[in-house]
Protein backbone atom coordinates (compact mmCIF):
# COMPACT_ATOMS: atom_id res chain seq x y z
CA UNK A 1 0.00 0.00 0.00
CA UNK A 2 2.90 2.07 0.54
CA UNK A 3 4.35 1.96 -2.65
CA UNK A 4 0.62 2.13 -4.45
CA UNK A 5 0.36 5.21 -3.06
CA UNK A 6 3.20 6.92 -5.05
CA UNK A 7 1.98 5.54 -8.15
CA UNK A 8 -0.73 7.76 -10.07
CA UNK A 9 -1.93 6.25 -13.46
CA UNK A 10 -4.94 8.77 -14.28
CA UNK A 11 -6.30 6.37 -17.36
CA UNK A 12 -9.89 6.84 -16.38
CA UNK A 13 -9.34 10.28 -16.18
CA UNK A 14 -8.03 10.77 -19.16
CA UNK A 15 -10.84 8.88 -21.29
CA UNK A 16 -13.36 10.86 -19.45
CA UNK A 17 -11.86 14.41 -20.44
CA UNK A 18 -10.62 12.66 -23.96
CA UNK A 19 -14.19 14.38 -26.05
CA UNK A 20 -12.98 17.89 -25.17
CA UNK A 21 -9.28 17.44 -24.92
CA UNK A 22 -6.79 15.70 -27.53
CA UNK A 23 -4.50 13.83 -25.62
CA UNK A 24 -2.85 12.40 -28.39
CA UNK A 25 -2.68 14.18 -31.94
CA UNK A 26 -4.06 12.30 -34.63
CA UNK A 27 -1.27 10.38 -36.35
CA UNK A 28 1.02 11.03 -33.29
CA UNK A 29 2.43 8.28 -30.82
CA UNK A 30 3.01 10.94 -28.03
CA UNK A 31 0.99 13.04 -26.57
CA UNK A 32 0.72 17.22 -27.15
CA UNK A 33 0.53 20.67 -25.38
CA UNK A 34 -3.10 20.33 -23.84
CA UNK A 35 -2.80 16.59 -22.54
CA UNK A 36 0.56 16.74 -21.23
CA UNK A 37 -1.02 20.03 -19.48
CA UNK A 38 -4.33 17.89 -18.29
CA UNK A 39 -1.86 15.30 -17.14
CA UNK A 40 0.09 17.80 -15.44
CA UNK A 41 -2.26 19.54 -13.62
CA UNK A 42 -3.49 16.13 -12.40
CA UNK A 43 -0.68 15.27 -11.04
CA UNK A 44 -0.14 18.46 -9.38
CA UNK A 45 -3.64 18.06 -7.80
CA UNK A 46 -2.92 13.97 -6.68
CA UNK A 47 0.55 14.26 -5.31
CA UNK A 48 0.99 17.92 -3.80
CA UNK A 49 -2.58 19.45 -3.17
CA UNK A 50 -2.14 21.94 -5.69
CA UNK A 51 -5.32 23.08 -8.25
CA UNK A 52 -5.22 24.76 -11.91
CA UNK A 53 -6.00 28.22 -9.66
CA UNK A 54 -2.36 28.16 -8.35
CA UNK A 55 -0.92 29.46 -11.55
CA UNK A 56 -1.78 30.77 -14.71
CA UNK A 57 -1.48 27.73 -17.45
CA UNK A 58 1.35 27.84 -20.22
CA UNK A 59 -0.33 28.79 -23.46
CA UNK A 60 -0.37 26.59 -26.07
CA UNK A 61 0.21 27.24 -29.92
CA UNK A 62 -0.77 24.67 -32.80
CA UNK A 63 0.33 23.75 -36.13
CA UNK A 64 1.04 21.18 -38.44
CA UNK A 65 4.23 19.01 -37.81
CA UNK A 66 5.00 16.55 -39.60
CA UNK A 67 4.65 12.68 -37.49
CA UNK A 68 7.34 11.30 -35.19
CA UNK A 69 5.80 8.01 -36.63
CA UNK A 70 8.07 8.37 -39.62
CA UNK A 71 11.19 7.77 -36.86
CA UNK A 72 9.64 4.32 -35.95
CA UNK A 73 8.63 3.38 -39.82
CA UNK A 74 10.77 4.62 -42.43
CA UNK A 75 8.58 6.08 -45.35
CA UNK A 76 5.37 6.48 -44.17
CA UNK A 77 4.69 9.66 -44.05
CA UNK A 78 2.13 12.00 -41.85
CA UNK A 79 1.20 15.65 -40.67
CA UNK A 80 -0.28 15.85 -37.59
CA UNK A 81 -2.04 19.29 -36.07
CA UNK A 82 0.44 19.13 -32.95
CA UNK A 83 -0.05 21.84 -29.65
CA UNK A 84 3.21 23.42 -28.34
CA UNK A 85 4.14 25.34 -25.27
CA UNK A 86 4.47 29.30 -26.14
CA UNK A 87 6.82 30.54 -23.22
CA UNK A 88 7.35 34.14 -24.49
CA UNK A 89 4.85 36.24 -22.72
CA UNK A 90 5.29 33.87 -19.64
CA UNK A 91 7.42 34.66 -16.82
CA UNK A 92 8.70 31.32 -17.53
CA UNK A 93 12.12 30.62 -19.19
CA UNK A 94 12.91 27.15 -21.54
CA UNK A 95 16.32 25.97 -22.06
CA UNK A 96 17.52 22.60 -23.74
CA UNK A 97 20.38 20.53 -23.56
CA UNK A 98 23.25 20.14 -22.08
CA UNK A 99 24.61 23.96 -21.88
CA UNK A 100 21.49 24.55 -19.42
CA UNK A 101 23.97 23.01 -16.89
CA UNK A 102 27.23 23.67 -15.39
CA UNK A 103 29.96 23.19 -17.52
CA UNK A 104 31.79 20.35 -15.60
CA UNK A 105 28.38 18.05 -16.23
CA UNK A 106 27.63 18.66 -19.59
CA UNK A 107 30.05 15.66 -21.21
CA UNK A 108 27.88 13.91 -18.90
CA UNK A 109 24.33 15.05 -19.85
CA UNK A 110 25.33 14.84 -24.00
CA UNK A 111 25.26 11.25 -23.26
CA UNK A 112 21.67 10.99 -22.05
CA UNK A 113 20.74 13.70 -25.64
CA UNK A 114 17.62 14.65 -24.16
CA UNK A 115 17.39 17.36 -21.01
CA UNK A 116 16.15 20.52 -20.27
CA UNK A 117 15.23 23.07 -17.23
CA UNK A 118 12.25 25.62 -16.90
CA UNK A 119 12.74 28.67 -14.69
CA UNK A 120 9.74 30.21 -13.32
CA UNK A 121 10.13 34.20 -11.83
CA UNK A 122 6.80 34.29 -10.52
CA UNK A 123 6.22 34.36 -7.05
CA UNK A 124 5.01 31.82 -4.79
CA UNK A 125 5.28 28.62 -6.62
CA UNK A 126 6.28 25.24 -5.28
CA UNK A 127 10.09 23.67 -4.96
CA UNK A 128 12.25 22.93 -7.77
CA UNK A 129 11.06 19.66 -9.50
CA UNK A 130 12.75 17.09 -10.74
CA UNK A 131 11.31 15.03 -13.59
CA UNK A 132 13.07 11.69 -14.52
CA UNK A 133 10.76 10.72 -17.91
CA UNK A 134 11.11 8.20 -21.20
CA UNK A 135 10.16 10.09 -24.30
CA UNK A 136 6.98 11.70 -23.26
CA UNK A 137 9.04 13.74 -20.60
CA UNK A 138 9.99 15.93 -23.47
CA UNK A 139 6.36 17.63 -23.91
CA UNK A 140 4.99 16.25 -20.05
CA UNK A 141 7.80 18.29 -18.56
CA UNK A 142 7.23 22.19 -19.21
CA UNK A 143 3.88 21.56 -18.79
CA UNK A 144 4.77 21.69 -14.77
CA UNK A 145 6.74 24.74 -15.31
CA UNK A 146 3.58 26.84 -14.23
CA UNK A 147 3.43 25.41 -11.14
CA UNK A 148 7.33 25.65 -9.48
CA UNK A 149 10.24 27.95 -9.60
CA UNK A 150 12.74 25.33 -11.50
CA UNK A 151 11.46 22.59 -13.41
CA UNK A 152 14.72 20.02 -14.26
CA UNK A 153 13.85 17.24 -16.99
CA UNK A 154 16.37 13.95 -18.00
CA UNK A 155 15.42 12.15 -20.05
CA UNK A 156 15.77 8.35 -18.74
CA UNK A 157 16.28 6.42 -22.37
CA UNK A 158 20.03 6.47 -22.15
CA UNK A 159 21.05 6.33 -18.90
CA UNK A 160 22.91 2.69 -19.75
CA UNK A 161 25.48 5.10 -21.71
CA UNK A 162 27.09 6.29 -18.50
CA UNK A 163 29.84 4.66 -16.43
CA UNK A 164 29.68 4.82 -12.84
CA UNK A 165 31.60 8.18 -11.82
CA UNK A 166 28.84 10.22 -14.19
CA UNK A 167 25.96 8.37 -12.53
CA UNK A 168 27.07 9.49 -9.30
CA UNK A 169 27.66 13.43 -10.84
CA UNK A 170 23.84 13.02 -12.41
CA UNK A 171 22.67 11.60 -8.61
CA UNK A 172 24.41 14.96 -7.19
CA UNK A 173 22.34 17.08 -9.80
CA UNK A 174 19.00 15.40 -9.12
CA UNK A 175 18.71 14.44 -5.56
CA UNK A 176 19.84 17.04 -3.12
CA UNK A 177 19.27 15.79 0.85
CA UNK A 178 17.87 18.38 2.87
CA UNK A 179 16.62 20.10 -0.10
CA UNK A 180 12.46 20.87 -0.30
CA UNK A 181 12.69 19.28 -4.23
CA UNK A 182 9.72 17.16 -5.87
CA UNK A 183 10.40 13.77 -7.87
CA UNK A 184 8.58 12.57 -10.56
CA UNK A 185 9.40 9.71 -12.58
CA UNK A 186 6.93 10.14 -15.80
CA UNK A 187 6.50 7.24 -17.61
CA UNK A 188 4.29 5.83 -20.62
CA UNK A 189 2.40 2.62 -19.41
CA UNK A 190 4.39 0.79 -22.16
CA UNK A 191 7.53 1.73 -20.66
CA UNK A 192 7.03 0.51 -17.79
CA UNK A 193 5.24 -2.26 -18.79
CA UNK A 194 9.06 -3.58 -20.34
CA UNK A 195 10.29 -3.10 -17.02
CA UNK A 196 12.41 0.03 -17.60
CA UNK A 197 11.60 1.39 -14.24
CA UNK A 198 14.03 -1.43 -12.12
CA UNK A 199 16.32 -1.32 -14.83
CA UNK A 200 16.74 2.77 -14.48
CA UNK A 201 16.04 2.53 -10.76
CA UNK A 202 19.22 0.33 -10.62
CA UNK A 203 21.20 2.45 -12.14
CA UNK A 204 19.99 6.00 -10.27
CA UNK A 205 19.65 3.88 -6.74
CA UNK A 206 21.97 1.21 -7.10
Amino acid sequence: PEARALVYHPLAEMRAQRERIMFFPKNYFHWAGAGAAAVAGMTERHFWGRDESFAPPVPLVAKEQPSEIRFMFPGIERVSMVEDAEFSATSITQCHGPDCFPEHLRPMLAKLVVMGRYLNKAPGLGPRLVVIADSFGHVGAPMFSRYHREVLFVSSNMLDRLDEKEREQLRELLFVPGSDDEVLFLYHDATVLSNRIKTDLDILFP
